[in-house]
């Protein structure tokens, strides 16, 4: 190379280089020269002179520019980011085709910064318009970050795109330049736009599933009542039928002539007890009904169960332990004393059958801060009195414990238990 330099610079008068040069110590630089032939006194060439300069930073410099403008250019074209550029000063403006696709124009059409502004939808113009203002004031300096719509000025179709950028300023306060970039994001704006329409049909049918339910769960309750109501009355009917069989037979045979005193007297006191069996049935489902007749008093719950205790071990039989716990200390409550002992009665039968005549029943009584909540009822809370009977017979299936309370609903077997015993309690 330098041979071919030294005989280019004889033949034209000069020859320019530029290349990478080795220095002695091995590390490389790299130099643009000019070669220049030196004439002698008989104007022959007697040698030759060669100026270089060092560009080695100017060249890593032009290198890095080189990479950082690819760089940005992958970024841009990954991303599908467009940049822009507007001369504020004369309002000139650069515009990639990417940018120009955005509103519509083609790649080799000219574009200036009226057409940014008509380019922008009508309903968001006056919007970007304050934004561009803002950004490119001295005194405001904002930071150009606006969402709007344009209209394609070639093929009218609507696209939405998301601007940044930001204004550079002279020495002197004077907005030069308007930089920034812009992407297309009308496919997420419709993404987003789907979803809120799905958002809102998700929310209809749920409301629409909701009342569905509720009126499911409505008409299950409307059917549950009427069941009830049914086995209410078929059980009162039931029960009243058997007791007015006795009631019309003891009174179709006292009304035969020559009837002796004794099967009078009998017959007569057969239509009497079925009377009085009449009137506790009716009792029982007043009571069910929470609208018997109560005449409440204040009295001694211990001194009550004392005084039924030796009742109770009448109706349980000799085989049956009963324990009566906590009695001696006094308390006082306001209760219905008649269908107190019924209550305790009831249990202390229906625990006497559970247990087949053999076992132990156990009658507690303590103080209670508060009435549980039960069903439909909230929780109570003061100064209460807890009795409770506990025995050890078989007891209750888990899921049928939540009938027990029901009216006619009972474990015995037919005939053994009307099943109203545990709802007048209840009651």
């Amino acid at each position: 190379m330098p041979a071919r330099e030294l005989a280019t610079a004889g033949e034209q008068g000069c020859a320019l280089d530029e290349r990478w040069y080795l220095r002695r110590d091995g590390s490389r630089f790299f130099a643009n020269g000019s070669v220049r032939p030196l004439y002698n006194a008989g104007g022959e060439i007697g040698g030759f002179i060669k100026i270089a300069r060092d560009e080695t930073e100017r060249r890593d410099a032009d290198e890095k520019l080189v990479l950082s403008q690819a760089q940005l250019r992958l970024a841009t074209d990954i991303g599908e980011i467009g940049e822009w550029d507007v001369d504020h000063l004369t309002g000139k403006m650069f515009w990639p085709p990417r940018v120009k696709a955005m509103f519509g124009i083609s790649p080799d059409v000219p574009v200036t910064l009226d057409d940014f502004h008509s380019g922008v939808h009508p309903e968001d113009r006056e919007r970007t318009r304050a934004a561009y203002a803002a950004t490119s004031d001295p005194d405001l300096r904002t930071f150009y970050d606006v969402d709007y719509r344009t209209v394609g000025k070639e093929d009218g179709l609507i696209r939405w795109v998301t601007a940044k950028g930001r204004g550079l300023f002279s020495a002197d306060g004077v907005c030069v330049r308007v930089i920034g970039t812009a992407i297309d994001i009308t496919e997420r704006k419709r993404s987003e736009e789907r979803l809120r329409e799905l958002n809102e049909t998700l929310e209809t049918r749920v409301a629409e599933r909701t009342a569905e339910l509720q009126h499911a769960e409505e008409a299950l309750r409307q059917s549950q009542k009427l069941e009830a109501i049914g086995q209410l009355t078929g059980g009162v009917a039931h029960d009243f039928n058997n007791l007015l069989t006795v009631i019309l037979g003891s009174v179709d045979v006292l009304r035969r002539p020559n009837v002796s005193e004794e099967r009078r007297v009998r017959f007569i006191n057969a239509i009497a007890e079925a009377s009085e069996r009449a009137t506790r049935l009716t009792n029982q489902l007043l009571a069910f009904a929470r609208r018997q007749a109560l005449k409440p008093e204040i009295f001694d719950p211990s001194a009550s169960v004392r005084s039924l205790k030796n009742m109770i071990g009448t109706l349980t039989g000799p085989r049956i332990r009963i324990e009566a716990r906590r009695l001696s200390e006094s308390c006082w409550i306001n209760a219905d004393r008649g269908q107190f002992d019924t209550a305790l009665i009831n249990m202390a039968v229906n625990a006497r059958d559970a247990m087949d005549g053999e076992g132990r029943l156990t009658i507690e009584i303590a103080g209670a801060a508060a009435i549980p909540a039960l069903r439909s009822n909230p929780l109570v809370a003061g100064d209460f009195v807890a009795i409770s009977l506990t025995d050890t017979g078989s007891g209750i299936p888990a899921d049928r414990l939540e009938c027990i309370f029901e009216p006619f609903f009972t474990t015995k077997a037919v005939g053994a238990g009307t099943g109203l015993g545990l709802s007048q309690v209840f009651g």
